[in-house]
């Protein structure tokens, strides 16, 4: 008789042996897709580990390299096969390879599973290179630790710049700074030496610390302006407060960087309360001469070498509107404003002036006065001047100098 419909039409026998063969032939299945997986993913895996830019190595627990690719071959300088005949330990900077050791025990211990560090290698040609090197490591099903895998990235050329700027910064004579976040987050030496500060304490500071109080306004100003970006380097003088609470005169240059992913400035800082004093002090002087001068009891004037009046004091001003009935300003040509008759006579004297560097003095009354002048024309010359017509060194007539006396009237 035929077996019950919905059980098919094979007995339980055929149904058994058919689910046996079905079940054989999907494990044949899977696992031939598995292999072919496994493949693909070698095949990438071997492309990867082979082409990859950054160098690529699978390290034995005790550090010997049981495969290196080509970048880290050029990086180091060693044929793989020269390479799989050493270990990392060999090829490791002596004074890098204890923190690279306490990593890696610790990864073999199951306490991490990767680390990085930066470190140095010793080159095939014995120089001293740079690497990024992060380590993870692979377990068996049992968590039972087999190997390392190892991506080393050269950056011996950015620690390189890295050496060299901290090296020219730190030791600058002139501060450099950072500033971030209402706040120095970098100082150099220079700083803290001229402020009087240690490190720690720069970077504590806020800027009503750091900037006399009325030059507040224009420090903080000229920060917004960087940070938005509305202006590139800017150059400003302001007052700011060493720690005995004394005050420098600095010069600030500055320009928007970015510093751990965040705008910041980065500029220096320079003393130039020296120069402040020394220009404060000419000023003065400046002044002095300059009273001294308009009203010294004598006419005199300062003329440029082609005869053009730079300077001139009050006394001669007011009599020349009387004597010449011209009113001397700077800039006029002093010869131009003189009767015609004498014109020749005085572009004379500026030439004899160039020629021998001495004072030349006569005695001149005016037609409309009674009254003689003693008149005495110094050169103003400056030393080293150079000549580019004879290529030679020499003095050069920059000004004259015109000095008016009055005399006894004579008949």
């Amino acid at each position: 008789s035929c077996p019950p419909a919905f059980e098919g039409p094979f007995l339980e026998e055929e149904r058994d042996l058919l689910n046996t063969i079905a079940k054989t032939i999907e494990v044949y299945f899977n696992k031939k897709s598995n292999q072919d997986n496994l493949l693909k993913s070698e095949s990438l895996f071997r492309s990867v580990f082979e082409f990859s830019a950054i160098g690529m190595a699978v390290v034995s627990l005790k550090g010997d390299w049981l495969m290196v690719n080509e970048a880290i071959s050029n990086f180091l300088g060693y044929t793989k096969e020269e390479l799989r005949k050493k270990t990392f330990q060999a090829l490791t900077y002596p004074e890098d390879l204890a923190k690279d050791l306490h990593y890696a025990d610790k990864a073999k211990n199951g306490e991490i599973d990767s680390y990085s560090v930066e470190k140095r290698y010793i080159h095939k040609n014995g120089t001293l290179v740079w690497g990024n090197l992060n380590v993870s490591i692979v377990k068996d099903l049992q968590g039972k630790p087999l190997y390392f895998v190892s991506q080393i990235e050269n950056i011996t050329e950015r620690i390189e710049s890295q050496k060299k700027f901290y090296d020219l910064v730190e030791k600058s004579t002139v501060g450099v700074y950072i500033y971030q976040h209402d706040h120095f987050v970098y100082s150099n030496p220079e700083i803290q030496s001229e402020l009087g500060y240690t490190e720690a304490e720069v970077e504590a500071l806020t800027l009503e610390d750091f900037v006399y109080e009325e030059d507040l306004p224009i420090a903080r100003s000229n920060i917004r302006a960087r940070l938005a970006g509305k202006t590139g380097m800017l150059r400003y003088e302001i007052r700011i407060k060493k720690k005995d609470r004394s005050l420098l005169w600095v010069e600030i240059f500055g320009s928007m960087t970015i510093f751990h992913g965040e705008p910041a400035i980065i500029g220096t800082i320079v003393n130039i309360s020296q120069k402040k004093a020394a220009f404060e002090s000419l000023k003065s002087s400046e002044a002095n001469l300059k009273s001294i001068f308009n009203n010294a009891p004598a006419l005199i004037m300062l003329l440029d070498r082609f005869g053009n009046v730079i300077m001139v004091n009050n006394m001669l001003i007011e009599h020349y509107k009387i004597l010449a009935n011209h009113e001397l300003k700077i800039g006029d040509t002093f010869i131009e404003t003189a009767s015609e008759n004498r014109r020749t006579y005085l572009k004379g004297i500026l030439k004899d002036l160039a020629t021998t560097k001495q004072p030349f003095h006569y005695e001149y009354k005016y037609e409309n006065s009674e009254t003689y002048f003693s008149a005495v024309w110094s050169p103003v010359v400056s030393e080293h001047y150079r000549d580019w017509e004879t290529d030679r060194k020499s003095t050069r007539l920059n000004s004259s100098h015109l000095k008016l006396s009055r005399m006894p009237s004579s008949a």
